[in-house]
């Protein structure tokens, strides 16, 4: 078969770059042109200008949105223009033969969000199209043992999972997320076994909390997106995610992963301690011996802390916008003096639990 140049063009409105397609068609020459979004009726449909050019084309055309076409050297025949068995008003699908060769031109809708009417449109718009499901697959009783080599075979399967399947007498290529092995042909049936691509998502939690899913392995299949999430102990709070995760998402306490390889997250969390009861006061203390200014500190237990036991804390005090250590003092403890102290001086503290 001779070489031939095929080119493909979303054009977003033909009437508007029509100028532009024809100066290409003139300086790169192409055998084909399949274009997208003409975004005209089949009325007012630029034919003569085409023709000019030394084209023909054929096309299914649309007001305001879609449309498609064809743009060939050659006279094209067997053209179809819908989906068999959809009724869709969307101009989404152009195919024809041109000698041996057959052309499908495809504008595939966009899915939008998966709860729309849009994406469910795009799902039954494709599993038209493709007419396959996932399984066992043959060509069908329609396709002759005299088709030649490159013809173009529509594979239907008898599975039930959503996926798109062409394949031609030439060999066969995989979809995003499918394997084809153990391919054999017998007059005009191509059997093969199919298994879908799916990675792993390796989930790990530190002291204090879990995950949604679990902590362990799991498989998805390739190019789903999994919602993990976490769930605190009590007494703790979630720090962050490490691993394979945006830094956008490491604060967030549920997180998307895209699985397009295999992933490793782990989720870490910090133990939570409530604040004691503090109070202070300064008095002046007066011996035989000396008069001093003195700062006491008092405190008392949480009750919210039952069950999460402490055993000490340390005190800390400003200095120059600085919070140093002073000391330590254990659980039993629940008083402090700090001695000799300015009588026109502010002090500031704070005091931390230190498990």
């Amino acid at each position: 078969m001779p070489q031939m140049n095929i080119a493909t063009w979303n054009v977003n409105s033909l009437k508007v770059r029509l100028p532009h397609v024809l100066d290409w068609l003139h300086i790169n020459k192409p055998d084909i042109l399949a274009v997208q979004e003409t975004k005209t009726i089949n009325e007012n449909f630029p034919v003569a200008d085409i023709n000019n050019a030394g084209y023909e084309v054929i096309y299914s055309g649309q007001k305001t949105y879609n449309g498609m076409a064809v743009i060939s050297k050659k006279p094209m025949q067997e053209v179809v223009t819908d989906i068999p068995q959809l009724d869709d008003p969307q101009r989404r699908i152009l195919t024809a033969t041109l000698g041996d060769i057959r052309i499908i031109n495809l504008y595939v809708p966009n899915g939008q969000d998966v709860d729309s009417d849009k994406y469910q449109y795009k799902l039954n718009w494709g599993k038209m199209v493709w007419g396959a499901d996932f399984g066992h697959t043959q060509i069908g009783p329609s396709y002759p043992d005299n088709k030649p080599a490159g013809s173009f075979l529509k594979l239907s399967s008898s599975g039930n999972e959503e996926n798109v399947i062409y394949r031609n007498t030439q060999g066969h290529k995989e979809s995003t997320n499918i394997h084809i092995t153990d391919i054999s042909t017998s007059g005009n049936t191509m059997s093969f076994s199919l298994s879908k691509i799916s990675y792993t998502l390796t989930l790990s939690a530190g002291p204090g909390g879990t995950t949604i899913p679990s902590p362990g392995s799991h498989a998805y299949d390739k190019g789903r997106k999994v919602t993990v999430n976490i769930l605190e102990d009590p007494y703790y709070s979630f720090i962050k995610w490490t691993g394979d995760v945006e830094s956008f998402q490491q604060s967030s306490s549920f997180i998307s992963v895209p699985m397009d390889s295999d992933k490793t997250l782990f989720a870490h969390f910090q133990k939570i301690h409530k604040p004691l009861d503090v109070e202070g006061e300064r008095i002046l203390n007066r011996s035989l011996a000396q008069s001093e200014y003195i700062n006491i500190l008092k405190w008392r237990p949480n009750p919210l802390n039952t069950g999460n036991p402490l055993s000490n804390y340390r005190i800390y005090q400003l200095i120059n916008d600085q919070w140093y250590s002073y000391t330590e003092v254990s659980v039993t403890v629940t008083e402090f003096w700090q001695r000799n102290v300015d009588k026109e001086k502010v002090y500031q503290y704070k005091i931390v639990a230190r498990n």
